[in-house]
């Protein structure tokens, strides 16, 4: 008699094996290398939604995905000042970067997401930045499971419309953009 483990994801339950290919958690030591080729490896479409992105290697490959013909879009978070000159970076390479709509005093956008080519997913706790990929204890979820990709590409999607590509002002009560 075969024991089966069951893991829940989602509303679904899967075998325990299908499970295994579907999921995979990293942990640091090793984030960057694992991001950076993930990046590398990319071929048609490259989304990011990200609170902290200032990482050099993975700027770097970012870049060179725009230049291979990779779609790259990229949302990051106007709170972190860091991201101005990564914007930047990006930008120069091609690559369509867009701030996060933030219309209430002390809201961030604190997700750390990157979908490539709408078939993976990385979803974890690190910021794409130097410490977070290398030196913190940090893990990222590795999902290739297309229900849950397609989920947060839809969430990607809705953010990206109402993202602008023009950094938003801060407010004179601390809230960035329109109400």
């Amino acid at each position: 008699m075969h024991i089966f483990l069951w893991i829940c994801l989602g509303t679904e339950l899967l075998p325990k094996t299908a499970a295994a290919e579907e999921l995979r958690l990293l942990f640091n030591p090793g984030l960057e290398k694992a991001v950076c080729e993930k990046i590398e490896h990319v071929r048609q479409s490259l989304e990011i939604e990200m609170y902290d992105l200032s990482n050099k290697a993975v700027l770097h490959q970012m870049a060179r995905a725009q230049q291979r013909g990779v779609v790259v879009r990229i949302i990051l978070c106007p709170t972190q000042e860091t991201n101005i000159k990564s914007a930047e970076t990006l930008r120069q390479a091609g690559c369509d970067v867009r701030w996060f709509a933030l219309n209430r005093p002390g809201r961030k956008m604190h997700l750390k997401t990157g979908i490539f080519d709408d078939r993976i997913l990385l979803f974890g706790s690190p910021n794409w930045t130097y410490a977070g990929l290398t030196f913190n204890h940090e893990g990222l979820l590795v999902v290739s499971r297309l229900s849950t990709v397609h989920q947060a590409r839809a969430q990607f999607e809705s953010d990206w419309a109402t993202a602008t590509s023009v950094y938003p002002a801060r407010l004179s009560d601390g809230a960035f953009g329109k109400r």
